[in-house]
């Protein structure tokens, strides 16, 4: 079981870009989150979900990767108490509709550059 069961928290992370992964994991180890596993490839978040079963799992995301998002969202199920969230930069409705139907419980558009 996860650290979470002795009162911390836990998460795993999933990014392609090590830059934000690292700033992700800093980002939860200073609201007291304990990192178990940070990933920059599915084989490995899905392997740490399952081995950890996690109370987060935090994923970077876009269109192409859906797929990712539906083993990621299987894996954490199995686990009885992962919330997965995701990140990334895409706005369009139809996507985001599309990974909250799927299973995700929140999506955060981070790096965009904004008019002005």
């Amino acid at each position: 079981m996860g650290a979470s069961d002795q009162g911390r928290r836990t998460a795993v992370i999933l990014d392609a870009d090590p830059v934000r992964l690292g700033n992700l994991e800093s980002i939860l180890e200073r609201l007291d989150v304990d990192v178990v596993a940070a990933a920059t490839a599915l084989e490995a978040a899905l392997e740490a979900i399952a081995d950890e079963r996690p109370d987060l799992v935090l994923i970077g995301v876009s269109p192409s990767k859906v797929p990712d998002v539906a083993a990621l969202i299987d894996t954490a199920e199995k686990g009885d108490r992962s919330i997965v969230m995701a990140l990334g930069d895409d706005d369009d409705p139809v996507f985001v509709g599309s990974i909250l139907a799927m299973g995700v419980r929140a999506y955060v558009v981070t790096g965009r550059d904004r008019p002005g």
